[in-house]
């Protein structure tokens, strides 16, 4: 249930603030919305479990997720990949009113990138609704514990069916199937 908490809490987050603000979320339950700031080269250099190396351009990636186990990306295709986020110690990142972050990766619990990349204008995110007792159907790679010490750990999921909102419209659509 609180797994359904998360994701409702990102997607509705999401669509709620500016359309170029991303946000980061400590483990300690603090969030912050402003840009991250990618690497010179624009890339997140990333490792998956079976050591084969990625480049993913920072356009393409949808989020970042740290847990104890591993490192999970997210990409605006829908395609995840679970590993090692590569050569990062600390998460840049500037805040409203322009102040900036060094955020330790330790610290961070996950990183939802908006669009901050391109202009505000260029992306536009519709408020849709998810009306409250609405059923989500996820898909989890990793074994979700019960219990209180295991209070605001996010996991890395997929939602397997379209999510509609109180418009009738999809919310939230479901992830692509792989090919």
């Amino acid at each position: 249930m609180k797994l359904l908490a998360q994701i409702l809490f990102f997607t509705l987050f999401s669509a709620t603030v500016p359309a170029n603000a991303d946000i980061i979320v400590l483990h300690d339950g603090v969030s912050y919305s402003g840009r991250f700031t990618p690497p010179a080269n624009g890339k997140l250099s990333f490792t998956d479990g079976q050591e084969i190396g990625y480049q993913f351009p920072v356009s393409d990636v949808q989020s970042l997720v740290f847990s104890i186990t591993a490192d999970h990306v997210t990409l605006h295709n829908g395609r995840t990949y679970s590993g090692q986020l590569n050569g990062e110690d600390v998460i840049p990142f500037e805040g409203g009113g322009g102040i900036d972050y060094q955020f330790p990766l330790r610290d961070v619990s996950s990183l939802i990138l908006n669009g901050s990349q391109g202009s505000p204008a260029a992306r536009h995110i519709p408020t849709l609704v998810i009306p409250e007792g609405t059923n989500v159907v996820v898909l989890t790679s990793n074994s979700i514990q019960a219990g209180s010490g295991s209070s605001g750990q996010l996991y890395p999921a997929t939602i397997q069916r379209d999510v509609i909102g109180s418009s009738g419209r999809v919310a939230s659509p479901r992830a692509p199937m792989p090919s």
